[in-house]
């Protein structure tokens, strides 16, 4: 190295840890800076790396131009069907609850049908290549790892791709009717890498280019018949899937973060979005209430 090329050593200010090297010269304005970003939600970052790298097999990774693709050839209904068993994928792409593979029968209870209307259901999702049976008797299935997946990605970690988390997506998904969960599936290309929001161009980063989808954009992307889909979405937000924001001339929906996630990290911007579904969960629940003790006295007269 020349005498005139210099390294600086970046220390901590308060432990004195050697944070790293440079070779321009840093204020001590800067350094501030640095150090305080650096400790700001370490802790939070940290946990939340843990539990991406350690355990995969807590959510469902969705590739969303596959996704894309598939969304168009599938109906409301058969996309919630779809939509309520990802969470059930394995790591070896199999459908198990508890342990043991799902088959008709054990679906039919999951999604609350029938016979006759789930395995019709089945066939057709059958069809379409996402889903994928076995010889076994009775029949179950697995999720084609084409467009689902759960576990490492080997060497599809540059494509596209959304958590789906297990554990929530069950809780919300069990609210949800057929097409209610089949709207949830047809918006996932939707979902904006960084603001939880629904955008036509979900991975642009400048905020001025932002293009937040409104609920006349959601029906026309969807393609689906509008009085349903507006009646769909309402229901969405009922029921804390969906959060509308109004400023100005700008609608935006909000997915809540802990259904679905596209970072690797959990930044600040998380715990707040994840804050406005809390308060509007508490609202909920005590309108709820309300209603509940309001029909309650008019039984009682």
């Amino acid at each position: 190295m020349s005498e005139n090329h210099k390294l600086y050593v970046i220390s901590d200010g308060e432990t004195g840890e050697k944070i790293g090297v440079t070779d321009t010269v840093i204020t001590g304005e800067q350094l501030e800076e640095m150090n305080r970003k650096r400790k700001e939600g370490y802790t939070t970052y940290l946990a939340r790396k843990e539990y991406y790298d350690k355990d995969r097999r807590k959510f469902v990774t969705n590739f969303m131009d596959s996704i894309e693709e598939l969304s168009s050839q599938l109906s409301l209904v058969d996309a919630g069907y779809l939509m309520k068993l990802l969470p059930y994928t394995q790591e070896d792409g199999k459908l198990r609850d508890n342990g043991v593979n799902l088959n008709q029968m054990k679906i039919g209870k999951i999604v609350k049908r029938s016979e006759r209307p789930v395995r019709s259901a089945l066939k057709r999702l059958e069809e379409s290549g996402v889903l994928l049976s076995t010889n076994e008797k009775p029949k179950t299935y697995a999720i084609n790892p084409k467009y689902h997946l759960v576990g490492k990605l080997g060497g599809r970690k540059k494509e596209r791709f959304i958590k789906l988390f297990k554990s929530k997506a069950k809780e919300l998904l069990d609210r949800l009717t057929l097409s209610e969960a089949g709207c949830v599936y047809k918006i996932l290309p939707y979902f904006h890498y960084e603001t939880f929001i629904l955008c036509g161009n979900p991975n642009e980063e400048n905020p001025e280019l932002y293009e937040e989808l409104s609920q006349r954009d959601l029906v026309r992307k969807l393609n689906h018949n509008e009085n349903e889909l507006v009646k769909i979405i309402s229901k969405l937000r009922s029921k804390g899937i969906l959060l509308k924001t109004e400023s100005s001339y700008i609608t935006s929906h909000y997915v809540h973060p802990d259904l679905m996630y596209r970072k690797s990290y959990e930044s600040n911007h998380t715990q707040e979005v994840r804050n406005m579904f809390e308060r509007n969960e508490i609202r909920r629940q005590a309108r709820a209430k309300k209603r509940a003790a309001g029909k309650k006295t008019e039984g009682s007269r």
